[in-house]
């Protein structure tokens, strides 16, 4: 299918190819492929696969964290929320992903709470991969 879209040279079906292939890797393409499915078995080509791509989206933010978690799952800690796994890595990057937020003053409450929300999905094994440099103000006390 993506081969296809990538063969067409359509502005807006090469947009489509990029957007699934990030959306595949965050465990949405189930639903966007049945939603394909059925466009190809009602229609016999891909009429409305932009609607069909916004579709799964909307489903799956309605549905999250209703579905079996089962294999590797890349997500936010906000979408993480109310699920459990036998093992989290918690990567913290100052330019991508701080474990302290912009404008959070000391102690870090904020930044406290997203992290405590981030280790307690982890039943087994928690990682926690960030920058040596500079020290995390909230975990530097601690040997990791």
């Amino acid at each position: 299918m993506r081969t296809i879209l990538r063969g067409t040279n359509v502005d807006e079906l090469l947009s489509v190819d990029r957007e699934v292939e990030h959306l595949v890797t965050f465990n949405r393409g189930k639903r966007i492929a049945a939603n394909l499915s059925s466009l190809w078995e009602e229609h016999g080509q891909y009429l409305g696969a932009r609607r069909a791509l916004d579709a799964a989206l909307a489903e799956d933010q309605i549905l999250s964290g209703g579905e079996d978690l089962t294999g590797t799952h890349v997500m936010t800690i906000h979408k993480s929320k109310g699920k459990q796994f036998d093992a989290v890595i918690i990567f913290g990057c100052r330019h991508s992903s701080p474990l302290v937020w912009p404008n959070d003053p000391l102690p870090y409450p904020r930044s406290r709470k997203i992290l405590r929300v981030a280790i307690t999905r982890a039943r087994v094994h928690t990682l926690v991969l960030r920058e040596a440099y500079p020290a995390c103000p909230i975990l530097s006390q601690y040997k990791l």
